[in-house]
């Protein structure tokens, strides 16, 4: 899918992660998710949204849900549009989330 290994390198370095286990705005500017990983603890149901936006008024566009200390792993190809910014919306029980995504628009170097 990426071609060589220069290409595979270039674009990997322009990726981006950000892990949190709270509500958090990831990113304030448009972007790409190429992966999300919820993490549940052992209190019960993991669940978070991945929100389009900036808080949580942003547009519900993925819902994560995982059993009593288990995960939920998705992955995206093509990446999922993010056109205002990604908020993660932390609803019960995770012990993480990690966000994999690439900022719009970036220029290689």
């Amino acid at each position: 899918m990426y071609g060589d290994l220069e290409t595979m390198q270039d674009y990997w370095k322009n990726l981006a992660y950000d892990v949190t286990a709270v509500d958090k705005k990831v990113s304030g500017r448009p972007c790409f998710i190429y992966a999300v990983h919820l993490v549940a603890n052992s209190s019960g149901v993991g669940t978070a949204i991945i929100r389009d936006g900036h808080d949580t008024s942003g547009e519900a566009v993925i819902s994560l849900s995982a059993l009593t200390s288990s995960n939920d792993t998705r992955k995206f190809d093509p990446p999922i549009y993010f056109k205002k910014g990604v908020y993660v919306d932390v609803v019960a029980n995770v012990s993480s989330i990690m966000i994999h995504f690439m900022q719009a628009g970036e220029k290689k170097e």
